[in-house]
């Protein structure tokens, strides 16, 4: 399936948590061996471990022992609504440290210059993240060990699977990524172990489910400590199965609300959603949140569109998975049904397809459920390679654009379905990170929601004509081999303006070819081996160029644009130092250098693993 930018580790509908557990009794402090996890199941005590030892001139600082669990008639257990005011306590907290709260406590939603930096912020913060066997979270997990060891905790919820658990996926899937290299390099290895070993979690757990798919008394103690909690977790599908969406990109914002309500000291719900939620809007899109129920069809003058009822779809979806089952359809024909079903309920509220639209949804629940939580929604466009941490180039996964990237390198794709004047909103990853980072201090204690698009079509568009002149040009210069580690030569990128261009071209390239040889059968002429396997790769080739058709022209084609001026304003209030650590300068990146120097080198290297 084609996969939107927005990497996330999966989020399926069944949970099954074997893994080892550590806890807090009263008055004692847990820190894990290397990489234990945390489920449902099995609550034990650890002792207390020595400090890292680092190299000479890196020092990581012993996390402060968790408070015991409260009392029942603790601050946790009240309704939200009968906590004490954020935005007092947010004042309150500055007076004491001799600070004007009128320099960061802003009602309007307007960010003024503030005292409380990233680096401080992060301090002693317990953190909670979904979605971390994903892209997006990997980098975020590393960039924070990075720039700030003293962080208290981190909480990675990862899901296990049948054969795997929520451990082994921390150990297998994630520490092991490269993206970890600068941390183990930085501080040695076995001084990145401890480090992992105080500061890292794996909870067993699902986006999915209720309480995140935790027990009660995990859920108690999650939550009695963390300060922050991060939703990167979703389906990033485009064609997804509705009730797969639904359930995690819709239900999952629920989900981890449910949580947040019962954390005493939180001080920030921040989701990862999309820029493509804006579905079919023209023109440049605003930093808003939605309304509940609320249709874009509806908002484009389209009177006879339906009002959106988000119950009422998530019900739906539920419903069409009972009748195919009633039927009972095969998977396959399941399949297509709930996919079927998705696109044509996005499609009748103004969002381009499932994926967006179930993401959209899960916007609204936040907004209209989250209480007094402070409640930060980050909105990336097309998530790539990063920009320069923790490496030039690094990725993990093809993303949107590398399919054809890759294609066209290897000279199975000749070009494209795309407006040649209009944009790809590409944002680095590492920008991301760093954007999200930069929120975090400014919206903390907050009674408020706020929205940020972190994309470039407005304040650096990347317009396609110039994409096509860039990567031509670097596969001219430095093209792919084939398997004798020949360059394999190709022409410059084709744009096709529209899909009937676009159909033809692939047909007669690849789906004409093999009818010839069926042509040739009843003159006695078989095709040898070597046709056959052509046959079979060109039958492959056209299937993909379909699929990419059908799949991408609306992002291709793609209308709305989005304002950043909330991220860039957050940027010019850095101070210089923090500008270099945390860099979001969206106008400074320079299209050509990233394109040939840093994204493509960046996919041979990390994903075709130097095939190319």
């Amino acid at each position: 399936m084609a996969q939107a930018m927005l990497s996330c580790g999966g989020a399926a509908r069944t949970r099954n948590s074997r893994s080892l557990a550590g806890a807090t009794a009263r008055g004692r402090c847990v820190f894990l061996t290397p990489a234990r996890s945390l489920d449902s199941h099995t609550i034990s005590d650890f002792p207390r471990q020595r400090a890292c030892r680092l190299r000479p001139g890196k020092s990581v600082s012993r996390s402060k022992p968790p408070q015991s669990l409260p009392s029942s008639n603790s601050n946790r257990s009240k309704p939200t609504s009968q906590r004490p005011d954020r935005v007092r306590i947010a004042a309150a907290m500055s007076l004491l440290n001799g600070t004007d709260a009128a320099a960061f406590v802003n009602t309007t939603g307007e960010h003024n210059a503030e005292p409380c930096t990233i680096i401080p912020f992060l301090k002693d913060k317990t953190l909670l993240v979904t979605g971390a066997t994903g892209f997006l979270a990997k980098v975020l997990v590393e960039k924070i060990l990075f720039e700030q060891p003293d962080v208290k905790h981190l909480y990675l919820i990862i899901q296990p699977r049948k054969d795997i658990t929520a451990e082994q996926r921390l150990k297998e899937q994630v520490l092991t990524s490269p993206v970890f290299n600068r941390l183990r390099q930085t501080h040695g290895e076995e001084a990145f172990e401890q480090l992992i070993s105080e500061k890292v979690t794996a909870v067993a757990g699902n986006i999915g489910e209720e309480m995140l798919g935790m027990s009660p008394d995990v859920v108690e103690q999650v939550a009695a400590s963390c300060n922050v909690l991060i939703n990167s977790a979703a389906t990033t599908s485009f064609d997804e199965r509705y009730d797969t969406a639904i359930n995690i990109n819709t239900l999952g914002p629920r989900n981890l609300l449910s949580v947040a309500k019962k954390c005493p000291d939180l001080e920030l719900l921040m989701h990862v959603s999309t820029a493509f939620v804006n579905g079919l809007r023209e023109g440049e899109a605003k930093e808003e949140p939605f309304a509940m129920g609320h249709s874009i069809r509806r908002e484009l003058g389209d009177v006879a569109a339906p009002m959106l009822d988000v119950d009422r779809e998530i019900a739906l979806a539920q419903s069409a998975v009972e009748a195919a089952r009633s039927r009972q359809l095969d998977s396959t024909a399941e399949t297509e049904k709930l996919v079927e079903l998705g696109t044509q309920r996005a499609e009748m509220f103004g969002w381009q397809d499932t994926y967006v639209f179930t993401k959209a949804m899960g916007e609204m629940i936040l907004g209209a459920e989250r209480e007094n939580i402070p409640v930060a929604i980050v909105r990336p466009s097309i998530v790539e390679s990063a920009l320069s941490e923790p490496y030039k180039g690094w990725i993990e996964g093809i993303r949107m654009a590398d399919p054809i990237l890759i294609a066209y390198g290897k000279g199975q794709m000749r070009g494209f379905l795309a407006n040649r004047d209009g944009v790809l909103d590409v944002i680095p990853v590492d920008t991301v990170i760093n954007a999200m980072l930069a929120i975090m201090p400014r919206l903390a204690h907050r009674d408020t929601l706020q929205v940020y698009h972190v994309a470039t079509s407005v304040a650096n568009p990347l317009v396609i004509d110039s994409f096509v002149e860039f990567v031509s040009d670097h596969f001219k210069n430095t093209p792919m081999v084939d398997k004798e580690g020949n360059p394999i030569e190709i022409d410059k990128m084709s744009v096709f303006p529209n899909k009937e261009t676009f159909a033809l071209d692939a047909w007669l390239r690849y789906k004409l070819p093999t009818q010839t040889s069926k042509l040739l059968q009843p003159l006695g002429v078989k095709p040898g081996p070597d046709q056959r396997k052509r046959d079979i790769i060109l039958k492959k080739i056209y299937e993909q160029m379909e699929y990419f058709g059908r799949i991408y022209a609306s992002y291709t084609f793609y209308k709305c644009r989005f304002s950043v001026s909330k991220i860039q304003a957050i940027s010019e209030q850095l101070s210089p130092a923090e500008r270099e650590k945390f860099p979001i300068d969206i106008q400074a990146i320079d299209w050509r250098e990233y394109l040939s120097d840093i994204h493509i080198p960046g996919l041979k290297k990390f994903v075709l693993k130097g095939r190319a």
